[in-house]
């Protein structure tokens, strides 16, 4: 075995091989693998920390965007909200004269005869609607919308069957709503159409 390990180290001195100058090699690429790994670990956190800035602008852009279009909802909101406001006190201020409108809409567009449609048209155009705003403050309890409707269709003297279809309603309804009116008035003989 001596021999064996002799023989092996006069090989190796007489064929001009060094060990240092291996040991030399093997740490220079262990240095040069190690600084291309940190070079790559670097480029990664670059490329990383980039992507990460990307992300935190886009992110802020949606932000941004979507309060912007929170705030645009809001104010469209609100300039609706002024319409309805004003809408109402719209209403308030002339509801009947609104009301009539609408009701010569709806007869213009209604199934009845042509007669009847301009007749009870040209009633409305006539119509007082002082003394209706009026005789709407007398009553006992609140007049709604819909009261109001019906009140000015009586005060036309528009028949039952006619009010039935302007509402799509039975016309036993329709005198139900005429009593429930009244008992609005009370003994008040505000509207006498009514009686």
């Amino acid at each position: 075995m001596k021999s064996l390990l002799l023989i092996l180290m006069s090989l190796l001195f007489t064929s001009g091989y060094n060990f240092a100058e291996e040991v030399i090699i093997q740490a220079r690429i262990i240095l040069i693998l190690t600084i291309s790994l940190i070079t790559l670990l670097l480029i990664g956190l670059f490329v990383l920390y980039h992507f990460y800035k990307l992300r935190k602008k886009n992110f802020e852009l949606a932000i941004y965007e979507s309060a912007l279009l929170a705030e645009l909802k809001h104010t469209e909101l609100k300039q609706n909200m002024k319409g309805k406001e004003q809408y109402k006190l719209q209403l308030e201020q002339k509801p009947t004269k609104i009301m009539i409108e609408k009701l010569k809409d709806w007869i213009s567009e209604s199934c009845m005869e042509k007669t009847k449609k301009s007749a009870y048209i040209q009633q409305l155009y006539d119509l007082d609607i002082d003394m209706l705003e009026i005789g709407y403050h007398t009553a006992n309890e609140k007049i709604s919308n819909m009261d109001m409707k019906y009140i000015i269709c009586f005060a036309i003297d528009m028949e039952v069957k006619d009010m039935s279809l302007l509402f799509n309603v039975e016309p036993a309804s329709i005198r139900s709503v005429r009593y429930r009116i009244k008992k609005k008035f009370g003994e008040k003989n505000t509207f006498r159409f009514l009686m």
